[in-house]
């Protein structure tokens, strides 16, 4: 929690004047300080309403929130998804063409672009370890050595 205002604001939501009188919520160091307790009311406050309920609550008192999104929720967000941050692109063996990072910076004379996917566990072996001459028949040796 980060200001005695916000707290405020808070503390009224939750109908909680007594934290305002209470020395150890005084501060933001004793607000973290004592962060447990304030974390378990807060969290049996919003346990009682749906996530749109809580941050309508929230938002109507002037308390900035948040959903806590889970991983394929998040990527599929609509302000994630509007801001490009990630490409699906096909894999094998996968139902759904899983999100690759895009670039982290747009450049305008040398744009960056996600090309291709990363390769599985080794799908380059054999490449690479002709590149660094070694035979194909060296190269199956390996695999019945389980070298590779």
């Amino acid at each position: 929690m980060v200001g005695a205002p916000v707290f405020r604001r808070l503390a009224r939501l939750l109908q909680r004047s007594d934290w305002l009188e209470d020395p150890r919520f005084a501060t933001d160091d004793g607000r973290g300080e004592f962060g447990a307790e304030l974390s378990e009311v807060i969290g049996a406050w919003v346990a009682q309403r749906t996530v749109g309920q809580a941050i309508a609550e929230f938002n109507d008192a002037g308390v900035p929130s948040a959903p806590v999104l889970d991983p394929r929720s998040a990527l599929e967000d609509p302000h994630v998804v509007a801001t490009g941050l990630f490409v699906p692109l096909a894999y094998p063996g996968t139902d759904i063409d899983p999100p690759i990072a895009a670039p982290p910076v747009a450049l305008s004379a040398t744009p960056a672009e996600v090309r291709h996917r990363a390769p599985g566990l080794g799908e380059h072996t054999e490449g690479v370890l002709a590149e660094l001459g070694f035979s194909s028949d060296e190269i199956a040796g390996f695999r019945e050595e389980g070298a590779v």
